[in-house]
């Protein structure tokens, strides 16, 4: 499916609060760029999707869901869902500014990066600290997460209709570095990047 963070609709509106309902509303209208299996494209939009699925199923809000579910059991209590704006306390997000790339500012002091949180949601809209992500990590390489089957898919690599693999699996980026198994994902929202690696001969 077509990535909403180029979609000029949604550039349109992201400056403002709205609902998961409203956000999948506004990024439904595109046509899919390929068929299915025809080739890989990462997509923003499909976890928002997801974000809708766990919240039908569950009867809870997204939020709610992860922090009963997996943020409180796994004792992650510096990580939450940033539903609206930002609040007291939360880390000042920078970037470089175009004009002069080698000073930054506040993303806030350019239109372009006034971005409401709820406008990410379940494609990243997550703050955490580097103890809680350990937690995260550890937890669910060793099986505390999701059941044994579906964390093979999550970390097999898929493959093409013409049978090429793609080092993507259900969530994770399966790479070889110097012959040794890793996983890894990275990202970003405006103004923050974040990208992790895990050697699996260190869990």
């Amino acid at each position: 499916m077509p990535d909403y963070v180029n979609d000029e609709a949604v550039n349109n509106l992201c400056h403002r609060y709205a609902i998961l309902d409203e956000f999948i509303k506004t990024i439904s209208t595109g046509s899919p760029p390929f068929a299915m299996g025809r080739e890989y494209r990462y997509s923003n939009s499909g976890y928002l999707y997801l974000g809708k699925i766990i919240e039908v199923v569950s009867g809870k809000s997204y939020h709610d869901y992860l922090r009963d579910s997996f943020f409180i059991p796994l004792n992650m209590n510096n990580t939450f869902v940033i539903e609206k704006g930002v609040t007291a306390g939360n880390v000042t997000a920078y970037t470089r500014r175009e004009s002069a790339p080698d000073t930054y500012l506040e993303p806030a002091l350019e239109q372009k990066w006034l971005v409401d949180r709820s406008w990410i949601s379940a494609a990243g809209a997550i703050a955490s600290t580097l103890t809680d992500i350990s937690r995260w990590q550890i937890a669910l390489h060793s099986g505390k997460v999701i059941s044994n089957h579906n964390y093979h898919l999550m970390t097999t690599q898929t493959k093409l209709n013409n049978g090429e693999f793609i080092h993507y699996g259900l969530g994770l980026n399966v790479y070889p570095i110097s012959n040794k198994l890793t996983y890894k994902h990275d990202g970003m929202v405006p103004g923050f990047f974040h990208g992790w690696c895990i050697f699996m001969m260190m869990i």
